[in-house]
């Protein structure tokens, strides 16, 4: 049964911490585990429970990498944050769950599964437009679209270990 192997494999390679991040061991990256309540804070509680904050591109990250929320981000220690590109967001999918395809034991999501902001915009010919990741549903045709940067969309952070 493919999606129980894909179960077990996400508690196996997924390591939530008492900093509130989750450490992935096959991708060398680390989350955090829930997404930005506003321009400053991450939701620390280990459900997840805070309302999170929906933001424009421009507030999530834009091009500079330099202003948005994840890099001016210090949060566990760390102030390497970023956002996230849009395979780096796919890759903590679970299929296993049919709502919201992320497990919720390493991703609480309080029944918040819309859409994230990515940093991968390099092959969209249009300079309004951003890629973005929903984890809505495993039935849902597409899990990636496009979107305009002046929508508001939500934001989890991430960094590469070192």
């Amino acid at each position: 049964n493919i999606p129980n192997a894909i179960n077990l494999e996400s508690k196996i390679n997924y390591k939530c911490t008492g900093d509130n991040v989750v450490i992935d061991h096959v991708s060398g990256l680390m989350w955090t585990r829930c997404p930005a309540m506003s321009l400053e804070e991450i939701d620390n509680s280990t459900a997840c429970s805070a309302t999170p904050h929906d933001f424009t591109w421009m507030e999530a990250g834009d091009v500079d990498q330099e202003s948005g929320i994840c890099d001016q981000l210090v949060y566990a220690g760390y102030e390497n944050w970023r956002l996230p590109t849009v395979s780096e967001l796919l890759s903590i999918m679970n299929y296993a769950y049919t709502n919201c395809i992320l497990d919720p034991e390493i991703f609480p999501s309080d029944g918040n599964c819309g859409g994230f902001w990515t940093f991968s915009s390099k092959y969209i010919p249009y300079e309004l437009f951003t890629w973005v990741v929903y984890y809505r549903s495993a039935n849902y045709f597409s899990v990636t679209d496009l979107s305009e940067r002046s929508e508001k969309h939500f934001v989890r952070c991430v960094r590469t270990m070192e």
